[in-house]
């Protein structure tokens, strides 16, 4: 975004720059009292040699005496180099002089700038060229023009009292990158201009941009100390707001901004509120980079995921809510570094304190290692990684997560809305996607993940009751109110991932009468189970298949009867099973 609006600004800029020349010449020849129009076609003829472009003033320029000097240029239209195409137009300009210097001294002093309607498009084409450029390039000599004097002009002291710019709007089209940025109804009233004169500001826009979908209004006032002769801006009581479309979020902004014009740089120490959350944020730009420490009290991010929507997303027939998809691409122009804490982070039904992660984003790679998090009773490390170097669009997703010794069961019950297990343990995952959309992105999920769990509950499904009573040989394991349950000593698979399916073959779990072996699949992308259990009673020997399958909501299961038939053998089994009890009890 910092690109976009640089560019921006320096259209709007050269526009401004150039009209300013014109009221520069206007006001010269207010002062020198001569009839400014007799020199129209001197300044149109200039522009078309010098730019290549046709400069037209199809009204009068009038001069004005009350209640001050100065010169209405009326409307103004400037056209695209070498072409008649429009590039900027202006309804209104007027410049007005201060009476003192141009009477004692015989010395232009500006002494307030009107412009009303600036409008201007500003394209960035896919070489990088910019339609400014024979503009911005030459803004030094322009500069120079208007503050040498001819043989007919009087010299011109650029101390202007105040500018006003209303109703403008200036349209950014950065081809390169696909964005567009429209800042529209941009209001400008600024106090003084001139070199070591403290002064003030005040400034209302609304901005709208593409990739990312934005929309929001900005109102912002500050004073500021200009140093022309280090070409450097200090603001100071930088007080912004933005209205953003996010859940009627708005951002309030307070501090101190200090710009260096001639190296395209700025550092800001920053404070205030984004939504609900509490900020404060020390960044800056230079060596071509941002470099930022931001810290955050809390965040739900589940807030404004439905706002995180492209326009259009390529290839992708089976997004099924406009919160599934993701527009990542603005973190592929990313320079930055530096650390970000959040206190209390909330995604979705998730939550984490005490979030910390340190930044480096160079433009191909987007990095948030390591990050740290208190979680669920226990901790989380890992890594995120965005590679942008085969798309800007959809990257090449690396997470690696350590989660130790947390609480299994209120994780599953925020991530699911169920609790299947309870248990605490470790778990470890290492996994990689890409997609520009979160279906997208489990179907491609691959890698691997493993999980070691302690003391812990099976729920939904009572295998010792379902062996020794046989009386049931299928059901729905989500049975949670009647306390249907299987307990373990410990639990523990492995799983590989291809294609957004989790294969398991090694599950293993002990309980007090039983061991448990399993395998299967999980299906990520339609969150759907198909898993098959062997349940072993060690003091019958006894082998019990049971299958569980169906949507995460709705898992179901059966016994493999033909591996358990006959009365003989039932009866048998519960008879020993019914013996290891007693003897357990009475331990």
């Amino acid at each position: 975004m910092h690109r976009s609006l640089k560019f921006a600004a320096l259209a709007a800029g050269a526009t401004l720059l150039l009209l300013l020349l014109l009221l520069l010449l206007a006001a010269v020849l207010a002062g020198a009292r001569v009839d400014p129009n007799d020199y129209k076609a001197d300044i149109i003829s200039q522009v078309r040699a010098r730019h290549q472009r046709t400069l037209a003033i199809p009204g009068t320029i009038r001069l004005v005496f009350y209640p001050r000097i100065g010169a209405d240029l009326g409307r103004v239209t400037l056209s695209e180099h070498g072409s008649a195409a429009q590039f900027a137009a202006i309804d209104s300009a007027r410049v007005t002089v201060a009476l003192i210097p141009l009477l004692l001294h015989q010395q232009v002093v500006i002494d307030r700038i009107d412009v009303e309607g600036v409008r201007a498009r500003v394209v960035r084409l896919e070489d990088g060229s910019m339609n400014t450029g024979d503009l911005t390039s030459g803004r030094d000599a322009a500069a120079s023009a208007a503050g040498g004097g001819g043989a007919r002009s009087s010299p011109v002291r650029l101390a202007i009292d105040s500018i006003r710019v209303g109703n403008a709007r200036v349209l950014f089209d950065d081809r390169r990158s696909g964005r567009t940025l429209d800042v529209s109804s941009l209001n400008i009233d600024s106090g003084p201009i001139a070199r070591g004169v403290a002064s003030r500001m005040a400034l209302s826009a609304s901005i709208r941009s593409k990739r990312p979908a934005l929309s929001t209004a900005l109102t912002l006032k500050a004073s500021f100390l200009p140093d022309p002769q280090r070409r450097r801006i200090a603001f100071s009581d930088v007080v912004a707001n933005l209205d953003l479309p996010f859940k009627d979020a708005r951002v309030k902004v307070n501090g101190e901004i200090d710009v260096d014009l001639d190296k395209d740089e700025f550092a800001a120490d920053l404070a205030g509120s984004f939504d609900a959350s509490v900020f404060d944020l020390k960044s800056g730009y230079h060596d071509k980079a941002y470099h930022l420490t931001l810290h955050v009290d809390k965040v739900d991010l589940g807030r404004y995921q439905n706002r995180l929507v492209p326009d259009a997303v390529p290839g992708d027939p089976a997004i099924l809510e406009a919160g599934d998809a993701f527009d990542l691409s603005p973190l592929s122009m990313l320079r930055a570094s530096g650390g970000v804490h959040v206190g209390e982070l909330k995604v979705g039904t998730m939550h984490a304190t005490n979030v910390r992660a340190a930044l480096r984003s160079d433009g191909a790679r987007f990095v948030l290692q390591p990050i740290g998090a208190n979680l669920y009773g226990g901790s989380g490390s890992g890594a995120l990684t965005l590679d942008f170097s085969r798309s800007a669009s959809t990257p090449h997703i690396t997470f690696v997560q350590s989660l130790k010794a947390i609480e299994v069961g209120p994780l599953l019950k925020d991530l699911l809305g169920k609790t299947p297990l309870q248990a605490r343990g470790d778990v470890m995952i290492d996994v990689n996607t890409e997609g520009a959309s979160t279906l997208q992105m489990r179907q491609a999920l691959s890698g691997t993940a493993s999980l070691r769990l302690t003391e812990g509950t099976l729920n939904g499904i009572d295998i010792g009751a379902m062996i020794v009573g046989a009386q049931a040989a299928n059901g729905l394991a989500v049975d949670r109110e009647a306390g249907v349950k299987t307990g373990f000593s410990r639990l523990g698979a492995s799983f590989t991932i291809a294609g957004g399916i989790a294969h398991n073959a090694d599950l293993a779990a002990q309980a007090p009468l039983f061991g448990v072996a399993g395998a299967g699949d999980i299906d990520l992308a339609r969150k759907h189970v198909d898993y098959t259990l062997a349940c072993t009673l060690g003091a019958t020997g006894l082998t019990l298949p049971v299958r569980l399958s169906g949507p995460w909501d709705a898992i179901a299961w059966r016994v493999e009867a033909k591996a358990v038939s006959g009365a003989a053998v039932k009866e048998t089994a519960r008879n020993k099973l019914k013996k290891a009890i007693r003897g357990l009890l009475k331990r």
